[in-house]
Parts: C-alpha cells; sequence; structure tokens
C-alpha cells in the first residue's frame, strides 16, 4: 500500500505548483506591481549633478559585467599612432608609414567593477 499512498500524493503535488516564480496569476500575499512615475525637473537636475564614482555606465551600479563597443574610436587611434611614429632605421634601410588606409578590427572595454581592460583583437 505504501506505492498507492505516494501515487496519491504526487497527484495531489500536480495540481498545485510548488515552484510559483513562473505563476502570472496574482495572489494576495503578493508584491503589488509596481506604477510607473514621471520624473520632475528635480528628479533630472539631481541626476544631472550627481558624479560618478565608478567605471562603466550610469545604471550599472552594481558592478556587474559590461562590455563597450569602441571600434571607431580605437580603429581612428590606431591610424593617428601609426602615422606619428615617424621613421625607424633598421640595419637594412628605413621605413615609415605615409599613410593608413585600411584598419580592421574589433575593439572592446570589458569589465567588472572597476576592473576595467581594453581588447582590440
Amino acid at each position: 500500500m505504501e506505492g498507492g499512498a505516494a501515487v496519491s500524493t504526487e497527484k495531489q503535488n500536480e495540481s498545485t505548483p510548488s515552484y510559483t516564480y513562473w505563476v502570472r496569476q496574482t495572489t494576495q500575499d503578493a508584491a503589488p506591481l509596481p506604477l510607473p512615475k514621471k520624473l520632475t525637473s528635480d528628479d533630472l537636475n539631481n541626476q544631472a549633478n550627481n558624479t560618478q564614482t565608478h567605471l562603466g555606465s550610469a545604471w550599472n551600479r552594481a558592478g556587474t559585467w559590461e562590455e563597450k563597443n569602441l571600434n571607431k574610436w580605437a580603429n581612428e587611434r590606431i591610424k593617428e599612432l601609426l602615422i606619428s611614429v615617424g621613421s625607424l632605421e633598421y640595419s637594412g634601410g628605413r621605413a615609415e608609414v605615409a599613410e593608413v588606409t585600411r584598419c580592421s578590427g574589433d575593439d572592446l572595454i570589458k569589465g567588472i567593477g572597476s576592473n576595467y581592460i581594453v581588447v582590440y583583437g
């Protein structure tokens, strides 16, 4: 009879969800739904006056993983740096970068918390 008792308990548990995260029905003990709040001019001024004390986005106060695409800036900067090198003397001659016609690659700034690195590949 032990097997029969277990089956009836399983059937009871099937009718009531044991994990309520996915349940979309509101119950009396559930938290109220958030209501949108219109920002006032004071709120906007306070946001503009707040200075950022951490690297990364303003929304990422917790310091979770973040990536930002810097392709345009990095490609222009690399071209600028290559041209500014001037000429290099070698035992077999001299090399000079006169013009950079194409620069391709991906540049990202990646970080978590206050630790950020720039990756170019």
